[in-house]
């Protein structure tokens, strides 16, 4: 039979199983050659039909190989940590299992200088090209390979110090050449490879000099870009003051012009900044001037010979603006020597008195400033002023000493700038134009206090104090006088950390911190109720704020609970996106062990840290700088009596 002849002729070599939806009119059982494979036709029973092998083998297909640049963020100049990972597919029926090896030629010299089993690696690997070879084999025992180089450069940006200049354009043609590196601080700018460096005017680094000519009379801004040999630019911002033109006949005559900005950067328009002319013992003459949006000022031109003068910018303004609860700790952990402030701006700083030393009458003056009781510091100014050089910000004179003399021509060719010092402000928060502290995105925190019913008439005592962690607190404690009356605190040690000039509109203000760490108010009922229909904290006499023992700020509520009364389990987490470090905060009604737990999206567990509660705020920070798993995950707090669960979503650093 035909048949017969055609097996004859087969040299058998395997059996395989098709799938019935591909080949819908054979039976599973065939045979084959090297190049021929033949499947019995079940509707004729005797024939066989044949297909071309090649047509039914799987393959696999690598993507993503391809040359690849790594960019180096490292301080050093030599190496850098690499991660690379490629994947594969395949259409081998038995299994999607796949199986690599991947080589490592430094260089790219032809030798193999590293070999692993797996489908990434993550080395440290010198500046330079080099080769990575991947292997992949599936359970067919098919087979790809690919060879991708690799270069790893130098990424890191340099960082740029400039300095503000004055001009004086030459009067024969009206011009001047500046080269761009005339603007830079070199001993203050770094990179974190050797130079050599180049400073343009542009980006691209084609213009490292420019012409000034009398249309840049004044202030002009000024961006210089320094570029290090690996092609990365850092830039700078500065300005350029040309005080005269260059037909001006005397150049005795000239203005006087600075900058004013706080340690923080703040600047601020309108800080008057007030200059005397004093000719002699009996005539003086005084002209006041005003900072512009970029804080700059310049007065107009004044003679520069035989005249004495004295400089001083007086801003005596918002004298709680970045006053919080934290400046009350930090004054008190200087006070005690538990940890000493040092920088010379904050020592100014915490001078509140302006008497030169640091004592209890300066955190009495802070605590008044903070609670509202005063409006201005009796023997000081809101803000204070120091001369600072062009160079890196620091003290010119002596810390508070924010007057000077000119009484040399040569004083004019230089600006005069002032670092602005908000008084008692002692980590210099303070923001002239941005959110008040109450707008700004603080964690929120609670304040748990238990449930209670009062009596028509009776007195009774609302005590708020600091807890486990919490070491100072500040706020408002609003409270409906229509259902509870403000009768005293319980102690004049108390008196003196509350302000109750608004209590007939239902508010006092109240400080809490290491040395009054609680206040018991004593009020009447007005009617029967429970406290939380008459309490709460709010931030119209003074932002509720906490303080923790790592001088952390959160915002501050004010919470109720009862036994009797289910507790509402949540938690806050921060910052989210994360990349690496996660913040969590919440409450808890009691001491208890409890679990973190992170799950993919697809409910594959990822992650796990036990925890443990304490009753009242928790805080809890974990580091998941290790963990590969990345985008949109699941975050689960339990215990033996709450379950919770957040999304989070992890982004996998470069």
């Amino acid at each position: 039979m035909k048949t017969k002849n055609t097996f004859i002729d087969l040299k058998y070599y395997s059996i395989f199983i098709i799938n019935m939806l591909l080949l819908l009119d054979f039976s599973p059982i065939f045979a084959s050659s090297n190049t021929k494979i033949f499947l019995k036709n079940e509707k004729n029973g005797i024939d066989f039909n044949e297909f071309d092998a090649e047509k039914l083998v799987d393959t696999i297909i690598i993507s993503g190989c391809k040359d690849t640049i790594i960019n180096s963020q490292e301080n050093n100049c030599s190496q850098a940590l690499v991660a690379l990972s490629m994947n594969a597919t395949t259409d081998c029926g038995i299994s999607n299992d796949l199986n690599w090896t991947y080589a490592l030629d430094f260089n790219n010299d032809g030798s193999i200088n590293h070999v692993g089993t797996s489908n990434a690696f993550n080395q440290t690997i010198a500046y330079g090209t080099h080769k990575a070879t991947w292997i992949v084999t599936d359970a067919c025992g098919q087979q790809a390979t690919c060879t991708q180089k690799v270069t790893v450069q130098d990424g890191r940006n340099p960082t740029v110090v400039c300095f503000e200049l004055i001009g004086m354009l030459m009067y024969n043609n009206c011009s001047l050449d500046i080269l761009a590196e005339e603007f830079v601080g070199l001993n203050l700018s770094s990179d974190n490879c050797p130079g050599p460096y180049t400073f343009t005017y542009d980006s691209l680094g084609l213009k490292p000099s420019y012409t000034f000519t009398k249309e840049n009379y004044g202030i002009n801004p000024i961006t210089i870009y320094m570029h290090d040999a690996h092609k990365n630019v850092g830039k700078c911002e500065t300005f350029i003051h040309f005080q005269t033109k260059c037909d001006i006949a005397d150049p005795f005559f000239l203005p006087v012009f600075g900058q004013i900005k706080g340690i923080n950067g703040q600047k601020k328009k309108g800080i008057n900044v007030h200059l005397e002319q004093r000719f002699n013992s009996i005539s003086t003459r005084y002209v006041i001037t005003k900072t512009d949006i970029n804080g700059h000022y310049s007065t107009d031109t004044i003679p520069t010979y035989y005249v004495d003068y004295k400089l001083y910018p007086e801003y005596n303004q918002e004298l709680r603006n970045g006053l919080s609860i934290l400046d009350m700790v930090s004054m008190q952990k200087h006070l005690l020597g538990i940890r000493p402030i040092t920088n010379p701006y904050l020592l100014l700083a915490a001078d509140i008195d302006n008497s030169g030393t640091y004592t209890i009458a300066d955190l009495i003056d802070l605590k008044k400033a903070l609670l509202g009781s005063i409006d201005s510091f009796p023997s000081n100014q809101s803000f204070r002023f120091v001369r600072t050089n062009n160079i890196a910000n620091i003290p010119y004179r002596l810390a508070g000493d924010y007057t000077f003399s000119m009484t040399s021509p040569l004083d004019f060719y230089r600006p005069y700038d002032f670092t602005m010092v908000k008084i008692g402000d002692l980590d210099q928060s303070f923001t002239l134009d941005g959110p008040r502290i109450e707008e700004r995105s603080y964690p929120m925190r609670s304040l748990i206090l238990p449930e209670k019913q009062v009596e028509l008439g009776e007195e009774f005592v609302f005590k708020i104090g600091n807890t486990q962690d919490v070491i100072g607190m500040q706020g408002t404690l609003e409270f409906d006088p229509k259902k509870v009356e403000y009768i005293k605190v319980q102690s004049q040690t108390q008196q003196d950390n509350i302000n109750t000039k608004s209590k007939e509109n239902g508010q006092i203000g109240f400080i809490t911190e290491e040395q009054t760490p609680v206040i018991e108010f004593v009020f009447k009922a007005l009617q029967k109720q429970n406290l939380s229909e008459a309490f709460k904290f709010s931030n119209d006499q003074l932002p509720s704020l906490s303080v923790d023992k790592q001088l952390n700020l959160n915002k501050l509520q004010l919470a109720f609970t009862q036994e009797n009364k289910k507790f509402e389990f949540d938690f806050d987490i921060y910052p989210n996106p994360m990349n690496e470090t996660l913040n969590i905060n919440c409450n808890y009604p009691s001491n208890e062990s409890g679990s973190l737990v992170l799950y993919s999206m697809d409910g594959r567990f990822v992650w796990n840290k036990e925890i443990q509660f304490t009753s009242g705020f928790n805080q809890f920070t974990i580091n998941l700088s290790d963990l590969q798993a990345g985008g949109l995950l699941i975050l689960e707090m339990k215990t033996g009596q709450y379950v919770q669960q957040k999304k989070i979503f992890k982004t996998i650093s470069k």
